[in-house]
């Protein structure tokens, strides 16, 4: 159950006007709540405390401080249909949503930084492969840098997946939905 009065009539909002999931939901009550707490808004009660734009440009200063660009965007973003609910709901005389902006994304950003050579290769020479966990170790270490597989290629692979005879591996569809066989090196 929400904490905030405000906070469980825009879940209901949410819930049967969007058709929102869970998850979702959830991301918005955890940002509304804060927000009121931020406002020092008394838990139950109807009436909202007097704010305006400073007031929600200070709170997302004070939390997106610490986040992720991509996670203040997405508290901008659950501000702003706050806000939207507020006014549309008549409790808020003026709409808010519009003067709420979100941090810049850029298309590339959130690309992996990579290893140079040399440091796969230290990291592949500091497995024991005198070991069984070792050698298991050091084939996964391979898949990853010498194939590029993601983490959960890696994981769903099968011993079956090898065929031997055509010095192929076969990967299940992963991200790009395709089947892949790769040579083996």
């Amino acid at each position: 159950s929400s904490l905030f009065y405000h906070t469980e009539q825009y879940v209901d909002f949410l819930t049967k006007q969007r058709g929102l999931s869970e998850k979702t939901i959830y991301r918005h009550t955890y940002w509304t709540e804060k927000f009121l707490c931020f406002l020092r808004c008394q838990q139950k009660s109807p009436s909202l405390p007097i704010f305006n734009i400073v007031d929600v440009d200070k709170f997302i200063e004070k939390e997106g401080g610490r986040l992720q660009r991509s996670t203040q965007h997405s508290l901008a973003g659950v501000l702003r249909s706050f806000l939207r609910f507020l006014y549309l709901s008549g409790k808020l005389r003026i709409d808010l949503s519009c003067l709420v902006t979100s941090p810049r994304l850029y298309k590339l950003a959130s690309l992996p930084s990579v290893l140079d050579p040399s440091e796969v290769q230290k990291i592949l020479d500091s497995v024991d492969r005198s070991r069984k966990a070792g050698l298991q170790q050091y084939g996964i270490l391979i898949l990853l840098t010498t194939y590029g597989l993601r983490a959960g290629e890696v994981a769903n692979l099968k011993l079956e997946d090898i065929d031997w005879r055509n010095e192929t591996v076969h990967i299940a569809p992963g991200k790009t939905g395709q089947d892949l066989w790769l040579p083996l090196t």
